[in-house]
């Protein structure tokens, strides 16, 4: 609320930004904000003219992914930039007509509720390759369809990210490898592709299982429906042909 600020200049030393920060400055229309910061919290700039006057989308303070601004248009899918350092706190927040987003391995901090009501996600591409050393605020992924949402993680990660708070509450994980396609033959998404995608595709095939379960990936050979050509490839990817 200092009217009478017009520009501030955050020096290397600093990390953080805190909510509210800067806040209804009315004439604040100049912000330099290093690299060095990596979360900002919510509200940090709202009110400023620095923060009115940016085009509609999504405004970056320096390598945080800040607010989207304006009503965002139905399917949308957003990309982070790669050396995004942070996403600050609610910065989609109820953004419904985001369908998805991938988040570059580069982001340390996810702020709160930063996704909260993001009700039209169908997935989320996390390259974050050590998802334990992220900091995460609580409610990031509140009100996101967790069960529908398909979450791809980097080959090797689902493990963590099943671990993980906030992240293990969605229900399809996924590895992908590093051209962002899902591991083949990788029926029940774990990464790894042996004898119990083999049985779990047999039941599919016998009406014992859906295979709507899995998101796809029954679909072995990518050519519609699940039958026995789709158990002949999983057999010849198990047996390395």
């Amino acid at each position: 609320g200092c009217s009478g600020l017009t520009s501030v200049t955050i020096p290397n030393s600093v990390t953080s930004i805190g909510s509210s920060a800067f806040e209804s400055c009315s004439s604040l229309t100049s912000v330099t904000i290093p690299n060095s910061v990596t979360s900002i919290g919510d509200g940090a700039f709202y009110g400023t003219p620095w923060f009115n006057n940016q085009p509609d989308g999504l405004v970056y303070a320096g390598l945080v992914a800040y607010k989207y601004k304006g009503t965002m248009p139905a399917n949308t899918s957003i990309t982070l930039r790669d050396g995004t350092k942070g996403i600050a706190g609610f910065a989609f927040q109820n953004c419904s007509g985001l369908t998805s987003v991938t988040i570059p391995n580069s982001v340390t901090y996810i702020g709160w509720a930063a996704f909260r009501g993001c009700s039209g996600l169908t997935e989320i591409r996390s390259k974050i390759v050590n998802v334990s050393d992220v900091s995460m605020e609580d409610y990031v992924f509140d009100n996101v369809p967790k069960s529908s949402c398909t979450l791809k993680v980097p080959i090797g990660t689902v493990t963590a990210y099943r671990n993980a708070n906030q992240w293990k509450e969605f229900i399809n994980i996924i590895e992908i490898n590093d051209t962002g396609g899902e591991v083949e033959g990788d029926v029940d998404g774990n990464g790894e592709v042996n004898g119990t995608d083999l049985n779990i595709l047999i039941n599919i095939i016998l009406g014992k299982d859906n295979a709507a379960n899995y998101g796809g990936r029954a679909n072995v050979n990518g050519e519609g429906g699940v039958d026995g050509n789709d158990l002949n490839k999983l057999i010849n990817i198990i047996l390395g042909k």
